[in-house]
């Protein structure tokens, strides 16, 4: 066995020596137990949130080409001519973005109530009166929302019984509110966006 000439064993080394020596060995065995980091997470290491958001962003746009690119024309089989379903009265709303949000889980539904074949007109004047503020009179149609469930099919759900306790309140109170006038008003939110605003107004703005 051959040994160098220039070797010093360990237990000869003062303290500050050996500590050093350790620290090292300890170093370098925790960077070799360390999984290797791709390309990809050194360069999200290296950029900002904005830029990160941005390429969170145009990954999730070409996500959707690849599908329309490779997908979607194996959906041509399926093409059927378009009908228009006039029994379909219950029009549900969803809120989709790219980046998950609070107001994800919130459904709406608008429905003309003149349109529902199965009410007649004592039904729907009573439905028109209980929906009160929710019922547009200057477009006819009337609109219910939900968010108290965590996910959007819950709240689908929720609205549904909703709407056919809505039914069955017309139904019962049909009589009692007959002769009650139903008044011609509509949400005060679409008219705010409608008032004329002078232009003087600004002027004194810009001025000041």
């Amino acid at each position: 066995m051959l040994l160098r000439s220039n070797f010093t064993p360990l237990r000869t080394l003062d303290f500050t020596t050996k500590w050093a020596i350790g620290s090292v060995r300890w170093k370098m065995k925790r960077r070799s137990n360390r999984p290797a980091a791709t390309d990809d997470t050194e360069k999200r290491r290296k950029m900002k949130e904005s830029a990160i958001q941005e390429l969170d962003n145009e990954r999730f746009v070409r996500e959707y080409y690849r599908k329309i690119a490779y997908e979607l024309p194996f959906l041509s089989k399926f093409v059927k001519p378009f009908s228009k379903q006039n029994d379909a009265f219950l029009r549900f709303a969803y809120t989709a973005r790219t980046k998950p949000t609070a107001d994800d889980n919130k459904v709406s539904l608008t429905f003309h109530p003149d349109a529902i074949p199965s009410l007649d007109q004592p039904t729907i004047h009573a439905l028109k009166l209980i929906a009160d503020d929710r019922y547009d009179s200057s477009t006819g149609i009337l609109t219910i929302s939900c968010d108290t469930f965590p996910t959007a099919l819950q709240n689908k759900r929720s609205l549904a019984v909703t709407f056919n306790k809505l039914i069955d309140k017309a139904r019962e109170y049909k009589i009692k509110f007959a002769d009650i006038p139903l008044r011609e008003r509509k949400p005060l939110k679409r008219d705010l966006n409608k008032i004329p605003i002078p232009k003087s107004w600004f002027q004194k703005l810009y001025n000041e």
